[in-house]
């Protein structure tokens, strides 16, 4: 991926992290209270998404009686829960789903040593689930499981062991291998993994495109899946792990480390008696093997605000101790439900909001809650929307309001650009498609009374902006406008008391990617009715940002664009991988072909406007040679 390095490091340290967002006072300024300068020639990060976990963790996917409903396409109350999660329209616009490659003994793909099954609730539920989050617009999916199955690991257990987040005060058993050999089991874990994400190709048509080792690998747990591994043995873990996705052609990356914080190790070391995640990362970094692989680190957030530039701490220094510039290296907040889960108010939600432009200006390119949706009966807010036990009304929490003012506008691909003059209570984010030019902002006032702002730098004058905002009033998510001025400016807007409010700018985008023009077919797996598809990814406008979505189609004659053309009625393969930014190398393998036949292949590219490109150069491959 050659994206240049101020792109993918953005570097913008935050003093007082802890604090400088995370209380509000009921200060009153001047006139103007806060005048914010953006600037979009200064990138920071590429924005992979926001997201949530839907693991059956959240009884409601395993329900039956739900998962009937049409298949959760057309009728309530499916329909509804899944549109206001994922619905970039008229309901958050999540763009990222995370889900778990099931462990526990009923579920698990792999109940024991090459015995699979695909058919446990767990595994259809869910797959249901990722289905339903496709069919509105996700094609970001990250999968890892919580531990490898039982009969893997030395303590013949998913569940850990009270010495798992202690590994210097005890002898740990909840480990990957066996008594006398700790890694006895690598090939079967690692083969475990690549079959679930072949199996989600195949039955789901879901395509997995992130996958991690394990779940808070360094979080004491005896009540769920938990597996504890080294640092020094999950960087040996990590390059199997990339061989044995790689051995099934599926082009999915492998992230390290999806520890339950983002910390520091703590000085001096003798006071140590938790691994972190600098320990985790520092021995990843200083694996050869994974430096040209690993590029996306991950971490939930259960701890202090002003841990969060331990992740770009570390990748600076790396980048400057000689990783090849060429490895994109990104930060992903993968599992948060704070601040307290207990409190689902609307001053919480809002700070909760702050907390996300804490994050992004920490350079994150991914925000993700915990979960979704939930009946187990939960009144908190660890999950954005609540199920009563019957599964047919739902409560919509304050949470997934302020979620989706982000969400909703801020779109795979989008670069946060630079945004200068903000201060607690008020705080501002800015990010730009790097295709279209478009430019959202988003504003979070914490403070019980109405502030004042400016917005300068945006460039164009008497540009309209659309105003999404969300405050104690009953009606969420309200519209407005906005104008800039002569200087392109939009002046003395009114952010209310304890609100959030996004402002997007409304342009006319007729650009349209390129057309892609290197896609090849091969078949390296002889006999499996498979044809591997390779290509270069074009932008969101000819070759510049992002483009949205790719069509993939077949056919066992020709395949022509155009009007008249018969690329639109041609079959489909509805697992295409999410566009990454341009002029990077994608691939996906095309299974379930008639042996012995010889097919055609083609892809159209879209971008967030809808605007689609030309029809690719036209390839073919041999399903069975």
């Amino acid at each position: 991926m050659n994206t240049p390095l101020s792109r993918r490091i953005g570097r913008r340290l935050l003093p007082c992290l802890a604090l400088a967002f995370a209380f509000r006072t009921a200060a009153t300024l001047s006139a103007v209270d806060y005048t914010i300068t953006v600037n979009p020639s200064v990138p920071h990060q590429i924005i992979d998404g926001f997201g949530i976990a839907i693991t059956p963790f959240s009884t409601i996917y395993t329900d039956s009686n739900f998962r009937n409903q049409s298949n959760g396409a057309t009728l309530a109350p499916a329909k509804t829960l899944f549109d206001m999660l994922f619905n970039a329209s008229n309901g958050a616009g999540l763009s990222i789903a995370r889900s778990e490659i099931p462990c526990q003994n009923a579920d698990t793909s792999e109940p024991s040593k090459g015995n699979y099954t695909y058919n446990t609730n767990f595994i259809q539920s869910q797959g249901w689930a990722m289905q339903q989050a496709q069919v509105r617009g996700v094609q970001r999916f990250y999968a890892l499981p919580w531990s490898p199955p039982g009969w893997m690991k030395a303590n013949n257990d998913y569940k850990g062991d009270m010495n798992d987040q202690y590994p210097n005060l005890g002898s740990s058993t909840a480990y990957l291998g066996t008594a006398s050999n700790n890694t006895a089991h690598d090939a079967d874990f690692t083969a475990y993994i690549a079959d679930y994400l072949v199996n989600f190709l195949t039955q789901f048509n879901v395509n997995i495109g992130w996958v991690g080792v394990n779940n808070e690998m360094n979080n004491l747990s005896t009540s769920w899946g938990t597996c504890y591994y080294s640092p020094t043995r999950i960087a040996a873990v990590l390059p199997k792990l990339t061989n044995a996705l790689a051995a099934d052609y599926l082009g999915t990356y492998v992230t390290a480390c999806e520890t339950s914080n983002i910390e520091h190790a703590p000085t001096p070391p003798a006071t140590q008696n938790v691994t972190t995640a600098e320990d985790y990362l520092t021995s990843v970094f200083n694996t050869s093997a994974n430096q040209s692989t690993i590029q996306f680190l991950t971490t939930h957030y259960y701890g202090s605000l002003g841990d969060l530039n331990c992740g770009t701490d570390l990748l600076e220094s790396n980048f400057n101790s000689g990783i090849p510039s060429s490895n994109l290296w990104r930060l992903w907040e993968t599992e948060i439900c704070y601040p307290p889960d207990t409190d689902t108010s609307w001053p919480e939600a809002v700070e909760l909001a702050s907390e996300i432009q804490v994050f992004m200006q920490a350079d994150y390119s991914v925000w993700s809650f915990w979960r979704g949706a939930s009946n187990q009966g939960e009144s908190d807010g660890q999950s954005l929307i609540q199920v009563p036990a019957s599964g047919t009304s739902f409560t919509f929490t304050n949470r997934l309001y302020t979620v989706g003012q982000f969400a909703r506008y801020i779109r795979p691909g989008f670069v946060r650009i630079d945004s200068t003059g903000d201060g607690a209570p008020v705080t501002v984010t800015a990010y730009q498609d790097p295709g279209s030019g478009q430019i959202v902002v988003v504003v979070v006032n914490t403070d019980t009374v109405s502030h004042t702002v400016s917005l300068n730098g945006l460039g164009t004058p008497s540009t309209t902006y659309n105003v999404l905002y969300s405050d104690n009033a009953p009606d969420k998510w309200s519209t407005s406008t906005a104008t800039t001025g002569s200087l392109g400016n939009l002046g003395s807007l009114t952010v209310t008391p304890v609100s959030v409010t996004t402002y997007v700018e409304q342009i006319t985008d007729t650009g349209k990617p390129a057309a892609i023009t290197t896609l090849a077919a091969s078949n390296p797996n002889p006999g499996s009715g498979t044809v591997l598809l390779k290509w270069t990814a074009p932008g969101g406008d000819g070759h510049n940002g992002t483009a949205a979505s790719y069509d993939i189609r077949y056919s066992t004659g020709t395949l022509t664009g155009g009007t008249g053309g018969n690329f639109l009625t041609s079959p489909q393969w509805q697992a295409a991988p999410p566009p990454l930014e341009n002029n990077t190398n994608q691939q996906v393998m095309i299974y379930g072909l008639n042996s012995s036949k010889t097919y055609t292949f083609a892809i159209e590219a879209t971008n967030l406007a809808g605007n689609t490109s030309l029809i690719s150069n036209v390839t073919s491959g041999i399903s069975n040679p």
